[in-house]
């Protein structure tokens, strides 16, 4: 199978008869940027070492972090290896991993190998700040991990995983039963995922962004304002000044004469 674009998924979608077809079992591959660089992300999981997890060194650049809540359990860990400029975190019972590297321009690349559902939905992750904008995805054979297409904006994406949804899994069902938690995952990428339901949480800090951005520019009137009325205050003071000026040096003159 060729591998299809963006424009091409478009076009295929428009025409009459046309299937785009994908396997059932292929795999999702996503990409994105974040603002923090490797040195942030290690000083984030060193800081929340003891606290939220905790992370055993097993060899120079190799590390285990453990779910305190799931110690025990094979679950409940996850590997890191560590370089200078990157970093390479999986998760042990599902096997996601996310694959970061540093950008020239300053923060991070993530590639992220596992469904739409778990983007960023793990617990022993540093923390990531998502850049808006950024995230992409493509389909890889969920066997050989061979490219079934080039990297798509992420709407082509969800049309493509729309139509290999309807197709019946390995367990006899269709589409994907997780996507009504989908709005955990929107939380973290500003509801740009328009196949996975919305973030009420976007839209409550959209509104007080708006707010704030409100009352700053509220702020800023009435400063201009306050410093009009200032300077109008000092024009009128001025202008007033060689009047009472002129009337003291009248009344002066008045007693003058009356010596």
């Amino acid at each position: 199978m060729p591998k299809l674009n963006s424009q091409e998924i478009e076009k295929n979608k428009n025409l009459e008869n046309t299937e785009i077809s994908l396997p059932r079992n292929a795999h999702s591959v996503f990409q994105f940027d974040i603002e923090e660089n490797i040195a942030d992300l290690k000083r984030d999981m060193e800081n929340r070492n003891g606290a939220d997890f905790k992370i055993a060194k097993t060899s120079p650049h190799n590390y285990e972090i453990i779910d305190p809540d799931f110690e025990y359990s094979s679950g409940g860990t996850a590997s890191l290896h560590l370089e200078k400029n990157s970093m390479t975190v999986e998760t042990a019972l599902s096997g996601f991993k996310y694959s970061i590297a540093e950008n020239p321009k300053g923060g991070s690349s993530v590639t992220f190998e596992g469904p739409a559902n778990a983007l960023l939905n793990q617990n022993l992750l540093p923390k990531m700040s998502y850049v808006p904008k950024t995230l992409k995805a493509k389909f890889i054979d969920g066997e050989t991990g061979k490219d079934l297409t080039d990297y798509l904006d992420i709407h082509s994406y969800g049309l493509l995983r729309a139509e290999k949804n309807k197709k019946v899994n390995d367990w006899g069902e269709k589409g994907n039963n997780q996507d009504k938690y989908g709005y955990n995952v929107n939380a973290k990428f500003n509801n740009e995922i328009d196949f996975l339901p919305l973030s009420d949480r976007i839209q409550e800090k959209a509104n007080t962004d708006v707010k704030e951005t409100i009352d700053i520019a509220l702020h800023k009137v009435r400063d201009m304002l306050d410093k009009k009325s200032a300077a109008a205050l000092d024009n009128i003071a001025a202008q007033e000044t060689p009047k009472k000026q002129t009337a003291a040096n009248v009344k002066n003159t008045s007693k003058d004469l009356e010596r």
